[in-house]
């Protein structure tokens, strides 16, 4: 997370931070919105995630271009109460618990309910009439 304040930041395709893994292998991990034009002070962050198996990270401002003349950049930008803080880590989906599972769809002879459910009604045997 950070501030940025741009000052006619000019280029065909801004600036953006960038965060990749380079050890044991080269891997993106992340990239933020771009800077470009001018803007007062404003609030930016970036999430990512770092695999465990990672053992080097690069954060790097680089041009958001993708040709060269794309690269040529002119005007100012400022960043500034730049942090890279841990996020506690999501918490793991509850695991039901089978004494409070809700009964199950499975009927008599492993049928499906619902399928009971949804088969019609069945018919009467008709009376024969008396004659």
């Amino acid at each position: 997370t950070g501030r940025v304040r741009t000052d006619n930041l000019d280029s065909q395709g801004g600036l953006k931070w960038t965060l990749r893994c380079l050890l044991p292998e080269a891997k993106d991990l992340g990239e933020s919105d771009r800077f470009l034009g001018s803007n007062e002070w404003r609030d930016f962050g970036l999430e990512f995630q770092v695999p465990d198996s990672c053992m080097l990270q690069e954060i790097r401002l680089a041009s958001a271009g993708e040709r060269p003349v794309e690269f040529v950049i002119s005007g100012g930008a400022w960043f500034d109460r730049m942090a890279i803080r841990r996020l506690p880590a999501p918490e793991p989906a509850p695991v039901p618990n089978p004494a409070s599972a809700p009964p199950s769809a499975e009927g008599p002879g492993g049928r499906d309910n619902a399928s009971l459910a949804a088969a019609p009604p069945a018919r009467k045997p008709r009376a024969k009439p008396d004659t």
